[in-house]
């Protein structure tokens, strides 16, 4: 008999579902990152404007409406620029 060595294949069924098992898991990650990432830059641009409303005076007051945004609201979101109304409306 020939000692011939069983052929040898690149990759098996399991090590391609593997791989893209792992493409995928990257994937989400990289997406998950990419979400974590504008959501930041959102709450620094919030914060931000926050920050120019107290330099000029206008902090604590609706955007949209100009009215008294209540004290609770900023005690949760101090970088709220809109009463719960308006924000309410900005979402539809």
């Amino acid at each position: 008999a020939m000692n011939a060595s069983p052929p040898v294949h690149g990759r098996t069924d399991t090590s391609l579902f593997v791989d893209k098992s792992e493409m995928a898991t990257q994937a989400l990650e990289i997406q998950r990152r990419r979400i974590l990432v504008q959501h930041t830059r959102e709450q620094m641009a919030e914060v931000e404007h926050a920050l120019e409303k107290i330099a000029k005076g206008t902090y604590g007051f609706c955007d949209a409406c100009g009215e008294t945004i209540p004290a609770a609201r900023l005690e949760i979101l101090p970088q709220t620029s809109f009463c719960m109304g308006c924000k309410a409306k900005r979402r539809v």
